[in-house]
């Protein structure tokens, strides 16, 4: 392979394996004779640059620069709006940016030669959000020679690649930070919510359906396949959701699975095709114990009840009587009674059935405490 492309190939890894910069970035070194290596992207803004991504090579990242401002960060003179508009698309030196006898221009490179720093070569591509990207060589301080015209042509076509790698680089940060955080909001709901393909080997799952799957509730996960409790059960199971798989129109589904204890509702509606056409449905499982088990704590901020009224609501809706629940809370029938009143008033109900519909109607009320 040849050697600019084996590079190519190292650089855009570093996309999907960020530790792989420093490696990337040593090679670069190796090619142009450089002792420091370093990316960055830039934020312009009305009062200057700031800082955002970088990267350096192995060699520069173990020998931190001391404190020194103008060379680590926003104040480097080479950051200054009329500077990086000279700099731009293009491979640059620090005499192409800086007017002749600029004194900032001594004042730089004499801040790098403390920390061992010669000549530098550099280039700064534009972004798609806005940001700039900048990647900085500089030779060794001392060093006889200086960059040569092969190193300039090297970063000359390297720097667009940097800019894609980088790029790259962000963007699947960004869907990974937005998958996390899907997940963690779906993590909060009561409902399960597994994701399968038609044959039913599941994808993804939230916390609730985890926690359905090894509790042994008529659900299961087996080498990966969803499954039912019984061979028959699994059969239609997975009738339904090849059933749901086919409808082109994407239709919701429905399926139970009673293992004698409690039963399962099941929703099934499939979703686009993944990028090999492989079918996706997504499932939504709940159980009436579910839907049921919700502390009084949440019914007394949803409903604006009591501690007292929000337990008598939390057994209702566990299927209890007011006789029940006065006798296992140890109160007179008649306090029961009174707080079941004033929960009526309060849901603006007439009827206990009423104030169970109300409450168990609450899309607020499953998500997890």
């Amino acid at each position: 392979m040849n050697p600019k492309d084996e590079f190519l190939l190292q650089l855009y890894a570093c996309a999907s394996q960020p530790s792989h910069w420093p490696l990337a970035l040593d090679r670069l070194c190796a090619q142009t004779g450089a002792r420091s290596a370093v990316v960055q992207t830039f934020e312009p803004g009305t009062d200057g640059v700031r800082l955002g991504w970088q990267v350096s090579d192995t060699a520069t990242q173990r020998n931190a620069p001391p404190d020194c401002p103008r060379v680590t960060s926003c104040r480097n003179p080479r950051l200054q709006s009329h500077r990086i508009a000279r700099g731009l698309n293009r491979v640059v030196r620090d005499h192409e940016l800086f007017d002749r006898h600029d004194p900032e221009c001594a004042t730089l490179q004499a801040d790098l030669a403390r920390i061992g720093l010669g000549e530098f070569m550099g280039a700064l591509q534009p972004l798609p959000d806005g940001r700039l990207l900048g990647i900085a060589l500089h030779r060794p301080w001392g060093a006889p020679q200086g960059f040569d015209r092969a190193s300039e042509g090297l970063l000359a076509a390297l720097a667009p690649h940097l800019g894609q790698a980088c790029e790259l680089g962000h963007q699947l940060l960004s869907a990974r930070t937005g998958m996390q955080r899907q997940q963690q909001h779906a993590d909060m709901l009561r409902c399960a919510l597994i994701r399968c393909d038609d044959q039913g080997r599941v994808r993804w799952m939230n916390h609730s359906a985890m926690l359905l799957t090894r509790a042994g509730r008529g659900l299961s996960v087996q080498g990966g396949l969803l499954r039912a409790a019984g061979h028959g059960q699994s059969a239609r199971l997975h009738e339904g959701i090849a059933a749901a798989a086919r409808d082109e129109a994407h239709q919701l589904h429905y399926a139970v699975i009673d293992d004698g204890r409690s039963a399962l509702h099941l929703a099934l509606r499939a979703g686009a095709a993944d990028s090999l056409g492989t079918p996706s449905l997504m499932l939504a499982v709940t159980s009436a114990q579910d839907l049921v088990d919700v502390p009084p704590a949440i019914w007394a901020k949803l409903l604006g009840l009591t501690q007292a009224e929000a337990r008598l609501v939390a057994s209702l809706a566990q299927g209890d009587t007011v006789e029940r629940h006065a006798a296992r809370c140890g109160i007179a029938l008649g306090t029961a009674r009174n707080q079941l009143k004033m929960a009526l008033a309060k849901t603006g109900t007439s009827r206990q059935a009423d104030l169970v519909r109300v409450a168990l109607s609450s899309a607020a009320a499953q998500v997890l405490a």
